[in-house]
């Protein structure tokens, strides 16, 4: 899993609470009783690092459970899961058997019929890896809720379900007595709900002056918060290169950028001051920089006066 929001919300999960993880997954049953301990993810190599390696002892026995966490399916991902099942074997002494799991968060590029297994002949060699794919739109929000695991509640707005099931899942958040530990799942659940959700929409909730005791200064500057706001202006750029080629114009490319924040600024100004009108002077403002600037500091607007003077401002140096 690459370095980004997605990858600290499975890494946060992980490492505060390895047993929701496993009962995410199905490697262990609710109510099972188990013993684990983290394993080194990176393997005596020094090139292949595990997402995840948890040594799980229950009644059954011990074996290694190996996890690798996917945004989107990996055609590779067979040929991965045997390299980490046959280098995590022999680094822990070949005395423990192993079982892998990838989870999977979207269904972005997934095949009809994904593959779950490999077979490998190399001469007198013969390896057959196989794995458990988790969809996690196929995994019930309201059985994962039922837990009372707050290390999964990031993960619910992936899990099959709706918007009951959001709201139950921040609702549960804002419960969270420690406000640092609080805010991280918080951020966590929003960056993750905006593969599935508009993101205009998440940001809206994240501009709130006060979500569940966050100061909307601390959410700004999250790495969640950017991330999330720079996704759906990035969007909104392709949108505009894209009429700039359909034009064969600089000035269409540049144009449509700067409706792409435009219509993103009256969306969420929209929300902040419902009955303001901002559409004929926001057609007056041709910076496209200042628009997206504007987005980021809409919560330090006192009313709608104080908007619309700014608004003047930069529609007078068009």
């Amino acid at each position: 899993m690459s370095t980004t929001p997605y990858d600290d919300a499975f890494k946060k999960l992980a490492d505060r609470d390895p047993a929701a993880l496993l009962l995410l997954l199905g490697a262990l049953s609710p109510g099972e009783t188990a013993k684990i301990e983290p394993l080194p993810r990176e393997l005596r190599t020094g090139k292949q690092i595990a997402d995840q390696l948890y040594l799980v002892t229950t009644s059954a026995g011990t074996r290694i459970v190996h996890i690798e966490a996917q945004t989107r399916w990996d055609p590779e991902m067979p040929e991965r899961v045997l390299d980490y099942e046959l280098i995590g074997w022999i680094c822990y002494d070949r005395r423990y058997p192993i079982e892998s799991f990838v989870l999977l968060l979207t269904a972005d590029r997934l095949p009809a019929d994904p593959p779950t297994s490999l077979k490998v002949e190399a001469g007198s060699l013969q390896v057959v890896s196989t794995f458990h794919l988790v969809k996690l739109w196929e995994v019930s929000a309201a059985e994962i809720l039922a837990l009372g695991r707050d290390q999964l509640l990031p993960f619910v707005p992936l899990m099959r379900g709706g918007m009951d099931e959001l709201l139950r899942s921040t609702e549960q958040l804002g419960q969270i007595a420690d406000e640092q530990e609080r805010g991280a799942l918080i951020l966590n659940l929003l960056v993750l709900g905006g593969l599935r959700y508009n993101a205009d929409t998440l940001i809206e909730i994240l501009r709130r002056k006060e979500m569940y005791g966050i100061p909307i200064e601390q959410l700004r500057e999250s790495s969640g918060y950017q991330y999330l706001f720079k996704d759906a202006l990035e969007k909104g750029r392709e949108e505009g290169r894209e009429e700039g080629r359909e034009e064969g114009r600089e000035e269409g490319r540049e144009e449509g950028q700067r409706e792409a924040a435009a219509r993103l600024f009256q969306h969420l100004a929209a929300k902040r001051f419902p009955d303001l009108d901002v559409s004929e002077v926001l057609a007056k403002i041709n910076d496209s920089y200042a628009l997206e600037q504007l987005c980021l500091d809409l919560d330090q607007f006192s009313g709608e006066a104080s908007l619309l003077q700014k608004l003047s401002e930069l529609a007078v140096k068009v």
